[in-house]
């Protein structure tokens, strides 16, 4: 910030990564070596995500190299008097050679963000988190849930601990809570809010001048009768507030001067008591360098808390500081409060773990939790290879599936390509054995009569009624028009490896095949072939929806409140909890809406069991606004929302003047539509909001392969540690068999 103050550096400037700064580990944005980037952008990264990389670019534009940077960073911590204060990187890395000699304390964490807090740009950023910006996420969680928080940054590692610098504003005092080497995630966050809270309740500022008039003094053969005199300084003081309540001041002002006055020049004193205590330095704050102990600081004055070095600084954050997705429940706090929200970290941490060690109900069925970084290239590779095969020998591909069995695949297919594929894809995808219906039936084989396809039929166990009569009817229409053996070279089965009429029938007709791997349930299977491989034919990279969802893996694996999964699911529980039963999932995206069906099934199985669950309910905003927004804005106050946002699209449309305007829009002329989208969206929630329908959003990047890849994951894990804090089994569905022995005996089996 120095840099760009004196012009050596401006914020349009593109950065050069190196390879030395493209290799920095920890929090990243992967940069690339030789990518650039400008000034601001990485300014802005470092800023939100402690982006390790972005920092040890900008150290080598600024210094040549991160070692003479580092050089630099001592040398004005020394100025700053931060005496208890040692770099040996421009990160914070513990694992770093060197870093045995990097340190810091709290007091001089807190002095070094006072004067980066003397930056307006640096609360431009924090500013931007807070008004929604996509794509970088903060974790200091007290940005959103602390009303009165301005910043600043929350930093981890193994030998300091959970760390915080904590920044608040309320009636014009800002304040700094630095604390270090804390057991917990919720500790540091319940430390610094207490911290706060002790200076916001006992301290107050006090304005050097009061509500006193004082007096002018006269001017003796000037231009002017008479001058005011003021305070030489107008900086507050920042004292107890039982000292603030006995405050009286004393005003001696010369009657009069002679010409010519000079601008600040002495005209009288202003003595300020508490009681009949002077207070020392009167307008001025006490010099910080003479102050011992960390503690947070303002203005110079000092509140001591025990503490010690601790190696390590703040700068380095945890693995979920720049995770794809952003769990905002700022607007939830009208249902629930914060300290009860924060109470639910240990049930989180217990489902979280059971998820992880298979120790949970139903933990025959976890296949799913390692399924990304578990696939192997081999497998995708084979998937792949038939899908060039479909493309090949076919126009169209039939999915027959029901459920789990070709939501995800759907969900996906509509999702990057749109709802409207199959109009503008050479590759038609159509989906079968997901209902009953005779009509639906006969118009899908009409439209296949003169088109060459193959068909995919998913099913675990090939015994659903559904996907059997439309296997068995499209079966029929391959033999029929390419004859019996020709058929068969058409039809692809992803299946049970092991067992069930399905498998039995594969290798009895010796169709390809893929399996379903058997700890695996269908509703979590969109990363198994059941997804993958119609995703393939239908021209998505497959690859890079593995890495998004590997991505997740990684870093949703933080076992704090710091995870948005656990948001997401904290959040869903209280709101139940207190008496919110239905959520419901909504989008501005009509490509969104398969997955909230694929989302529906993935909650609405996993939890509604044993008398409890929300019931999940997706609608499309604005469209279903114009038949259900009369109930969600006044109706039963049963229920909340939440949001799932993207990016807007690179592709814009613009609204153009129409010099007759009777529709009246020229007001808009100009404007995007996007602009118009994105100020519904804010009107809609302050309603919903304001109405009483708590809203949580999630923010989610672009919409593309890594970003589905990624929140098909997230919700995945955030299911199953919702089910588990909710207490019950997220992997079993005994209820959906009840149906089924009915329809069976009505049948006559």
């Amino acid at each position: 910030m120095e840099a760009i103050d004196r012009g050596q550096l401006r914020w349009d400037d593109l950065v050069t990564a190196s390879d030395h700064a493209a290799e920095k580990g920890g929090s990243q944005v992967f940069l690339e070596e030789n990518e650039q980037m400008t000034v601001r952008d990485m300014v802005k990264c470092v800023t939100v995500s402690s982006a390790n990389d972005c920092a040890a670019a900008l150290a080598e534009a600024v210094a040549g190299s991160e070692s003479a940077f580092v050089e630099l960073m001592n040398r004005r911590a020394e100025e700053l008097g931060m005496t208890g204060t040692h770099f040996a990187n421009c990160t914070g890395l513990d694992d770093e050679a060197g870093a045995d000699v990097h340190y810091t304390t709290a007091r001089d964490i807190a002095v070094m963000s006072r004067e980066l807090l003397s930056h307006p740009e640096i609360r431009q950023w924090m500013d931007t988190i807070r008004s929604g910006e996509f794509g970088l996420s903060n974790t200091n969680k007290l940005v959103r849930f602390y009303p009165d928080s301005t910043g600043l940054k929350t930093g981890y590692t193994s030998s300091a601990g959970y760390c915080m610098s904590a920044s608040a504003e309320r009636e014009g005092m800002e304040l700094i809570a630095a604390v270090m080497h804390c057991g917990s995630s919720t500790d540091r966050f319940e430390s610094a809010k207490s911290l706060l809270e002790y200076g916001f309740s006992n301290f107050t500022l006090v304005d050097p001048a009061g509500e006193e008039e004082i007096p002018r003094t006269e001017v003796e053969l000037g231009k002017a009768l008479w001058v005011q005199a003021v305070p030489m300084s107008a900086e507050p003081l920042l004292l107890e507030r039982s000292a603030a309540a006995s405050i009286r001041r004393e005003i001696q002002v010369q009657p009069s001067v002679a010409a010519p006055v000079e601008p600040g020049q002495t005209l009288g004193t202003l003595r300020i008591y508490s009681g009949e205590s002077l207070l020392d330095g009167g307008c001025k704050a006490i010099s910080e360098n003479s102050l011992d102990g960390p503690g947070f600081v303002k203005n110079g004055l000092h509140f001591p808390m025990e503490s010690s070095k601790i190696k390590g600084t703040c700068t380095k954050h945890l693995r979920g500081d720049s995770t794809m997705i952003e769990t905002d429940i700022s607007n939830i706090w009208g249902s629930i409060d914060f300290s009860k929200l924060m109470s639910m970290e240990e049930r989180l941490r217990e489902a979280h773990a059971s998820l992880a060690d298979g120790t949970g109900a139903g933990n025959d069925f976890l296949g799913w939790y390692h399924l990304p970084s578990g696939t192997t290239e081999a497998e995708l590779d084979a998937i792949a290879a038939a899908a060039k095969k479909i493309r090949k020998e076919s126009q169209a591909l039939v999915v027959i599936g029901i459920g789990g069995s070709y939501l995800g695949a759907r969900a996906a297919i509509e999702f990057l390509n749109g709802t409207m594929h199959n109009e503008s894809d050479p590759m038609k995808i159509y989906f079968a054995g997901n209902h009953l219906s005779t009509r639906a039936l006969n118009d899908l084989a009409d439209r296949l009569e003169n088109v060459d396809f193959s068909i995919n039929i998913v099913s675990k166990s090939g015994s659903t009624m559904e996907t059997a009569v439309a296997a068995r009817m499209f079966r029929w229409l391959l033999n029929r028009k390419y004859g019996v053996e020709k058929a068969k070279e058409r039809i692809y089965v992803t299946t049970d490896p092991y067992k069930g009429k399905l498998r039995t029938l594969t290798q009895e007709e010796g169709y390809t095949n893929f399996p379903i791997p058997s700890n695996v349930g269908g509703r979590y299977s969109v990363f198994t072939a059941c997804g993958l491989l119609p995703m393939a034919v239908a021209g998505i990279d497959i690859r890079a929806v593995m890495a998004g969802a590997r991505k997740a893996e990684q870093e949703l694996d933080v076992r704090s409140m710091e995870n948005p999964t656990w948001l997401y699911a904290a959040a869903r529980n209280m709101l139940y909890e207190n008496g919110k039963k239905i959520e419901i999932l909504c989008s501005y995206e009509p490509d969104f809406e398969y997955v909230g069906r694929w989302w529906q099934q993935l909650f609405g199985e996993s939890e509604g069991k044993d008398g409890k669950g929300i019931f999940p309910a997706c609608l499309q905003f604005t469209t279903d606004l114009h038949s259900m927004g009369q109930l969600i804005q006044q109706g039963e106050r049963n229920m909340f929302e939440t949001v799932v946002r993207f990016i807007p699209s690179g592709r814009e449309l613009s609204i153009e003047i129409d010099w007759k305007n009777i529709d009246d829009l020229n007001y808009l002329a100009g404007k995007t539509v996007g602009y118009v989208e994105e100020n519904a969206y804010e009107g809609v929630l302050q309603a919903h909001v304001d109405g009483g329908v708590p809203v949580i959003v999630l923010k989610c990047g672009e919409m593309n392969a890594r970003t589905l890849g990624y929140m098909m994951y997230f919700f995945q894990l955030s299911c199953g540690i919702s089910a588990y804090t909710l207490g019950v089994n997220p992997f079993n569905q005994p209820g959906v068999e009840d149906y089924k022995r009915n329809m069976m005996t009505n049948l006559g089996r």
